[in-house]
């Protein structure tokens, strides 16, 4: 759904993957290696779905997918190290993360795995598995504020949805964080007995999760279960 063309060698760019109707099915990193080489990070997906579900839109190109089994996947924190390899560099300064493919594993850190999957939370790149696809339109995930789709490359499915509301209209949706306790993707919210959202993504010990309500809901409010709307994501 973004402009891969846009890429130069070296560059990344949130990316995704839409069914007909605009809903999104998976979200990705994707770093150009090379000429006609990218990388594809899926944080959540079965990675062989994706797979399956994106041959069905070859049709002529010369193109292949495959799992790559060659590297590892490192991630750090702050200063980044010297790469061996592809680098993916989010943000700068103290607040900078790095994810690259390396020759050489590193040593599993969950509390730091975590903590990234918590700021990708923040700053709204859900962790789209299984639970949540087909779902919900960019938009309603505020993916704009990424600049994770394109409205001016050629057509991909999906596009005349994205488009109408991108010219045209609002979501009446959007993305907002909750604060509860045993918080789950795919769980419906409720406020006062009538059903108004649902978890998008949710941290490892259910404490924290991010899901789309009505755009215009108060902050604060708190829902069927105790658990309690904070600040809309912005993507800051």
């Amino acid at each position: 759904m973004n402009d891969v063309n846009a890429l130069e060698t070296g560059q990344w760019q949130y990316n995704g993957w839409l069914s007909p109707q605009g809903r999104v099915l998976a979200l990705f990193y994707l770093i150009k290696i090379e000429t006609a080489h990218f990388l594809l990070v899926l944080p959540a997906l079965d990675p062989q779905k994706l797979i399956d579900g994106l041959k069905r839109y070859v049709f002529r190109s010369k193109v292949t997918f495959a799992i790559e089994s060659s590297g590892h996947l490192l991630a750090s924190f702050g200063a980044a190290p010297q790469p061996d390899g592809p680098c993916l560099q989010i943000g700068h300064g103290e607040g900078s993360r790095q994810l690259r493919l390396g020759s050489h594993s590193g040593n599993l850190d969950e509390d730091a795995a975590q903590r990234w999957h918590e700021i990708d939370m923040a700053i709204g790149w859900v962790w789209i598995d299984q639970a949540v696809q087909d779902l919900w339109t960019p938009h309603m995930l505020g993916l704009q504020q990424l600049k994770a789709f394109s409205v001016s490359k050629g057509c991909y499915p999906g596009q005349e949805i994205v488009a109408r509301t991108h010219f045209l209209g609002k979501s009446k949706r959007g993305l907002f964080g909750i604060h509860g306790a045993g918080l789950q993707a795919g769980a419906l919210l409720s406020l006062d007995g009538r059903e108004i959202g649902r978890i998008a993504d949710h941290s490892g010990d259910g404490t924290l999760a991010v899901a789309v309500l009505p755009a215009d809901i108060a902050l604060g409010t708190v829902l069927d279960g105790g658990s309690v709307i904070g600040a809309a994501v912005t993507g800051a």
